[in-house]
């Protein structure tokens, strides 16, 4: 797949007064795609996330038809390939809350339009599960926090990360939601007290023994959920965040002024500027 294989963003990054990105893990895909040792103006800050607003649990199960009773595991954004869908589809399968009618399995988002799409559907009918595996759709952002609410349990897997950050990753941890994970790209970076982290290339039964865990032990459960939380709160608050930006952005204009490259500029100056033209061309120096 050439999108995995060559990246395509050199002139945009080497053009660039400074880069900031949410991970590591991307400035060392850029370093090592572009065969840089080093790359002074690249500054990591904290993907910025605000708390939710506090919902009423059993009024949104009763709205989205789920009672209280109900053990929901979710997985949310669109489904494909490299979500890893189908292997949380198998290890839910080969669990025992397969055999457990209040155990459901929700995909809170659209299917992917394809073969791999098609896969899922067919197992989900294989297996008899259209009762107790569903597949939302594409919902409005109401309904995707109305789940985030509600879910017990999320699972957020990746594989060939091209270095992006997982936005829903962090509105599970902010909604205090137990969310397993696998260590892939910038998955690694998060702190394993606050989610259930797998290898980055698990097996189907490690899944299978989180989810089993995470439904019989309510305490860990919960204790994983509340961690999440505080370093939602701690780590990742606008606030927080607002300030990384601003020293980074400070930083990397500062780094990249070249004042003896202005000073030879405007000594080889022949005549005063004239027009705005020629004070712009200083300016871009």
């Amino acid at each position: 797949n050439a999108k995995l294989e060559f990246p395509c963003n050199f002139d945009i990054l080497k053009n660039s007064v400074g880069v900031l990105s949410h991970s590591e893990y991307s400035k060392e895909l850029f370093i090592k795609n572009y065969s840089l040792p080093e790359y002074n103006n690249w500054h990591v800050v904290s993907f910025i996330k605000n708390f939710p607003k506090i919902k009423e649990k059993e009024s949104i199960r009763n709205k989205l038809n789920y009672s209280n009773k109900d053990f929901l595991i979710c997985s949310f954004g669109f489904l494909g390939e490299t979500k890893q869908n189908h292997l949380l589809l198998e290890a839910f399968i080969s669990s025992k809350l397969y055999k457990l009618d209040n155990c459901k399995l929700v995909y809170v988002g659209e299917n992917h339009g394809g073969e791999y799409g098609q896969k899922i559907l067919n197992t989900i009918t294989k297996h008899n599960l259209e009762d107790k595996v569903l597949i939302t759709g594409w919902t409005e952002s109401e309904t995707f926090s109305d789940y985030l609410a509600i879910a017990d349990v999320s699972v957020q897997l990746r594989t060939q990360s091209r270095g992006e950050t997982s936005a829903a990753v962090f509105d599970c941890m902010s909604n205090g939601i137990a969310t397993i994970i696998n260590a892939n790209g910038s998955f690694a970076e998060i702190d394993t007290d606050c989610v259930y982290m797998l290898e980055d290339n698990f097996a189907v039964n490690d899944l299978q023994f989180a989810i089993e865990k995470l439904y019989d032990d309510e305490k860990y459960r919960k204790q994983l959920g509340e961690n999440a939380k505080k370093l939602i709160q701690t780590k990742h608050n606008p606030e927080i965040c607002a300030k990384q930006y601003f020293d980074a952005i400070e930083t990397a204009y500062k780094n990249s002024f070249d004042i003896n490259r202005l000073i030879s500029t405007i000594a080889s100056i022949e005549n005063l500027p004239q027009n705005d033209k020629e004070l712009m061309k200083i300016a871009e120096v």
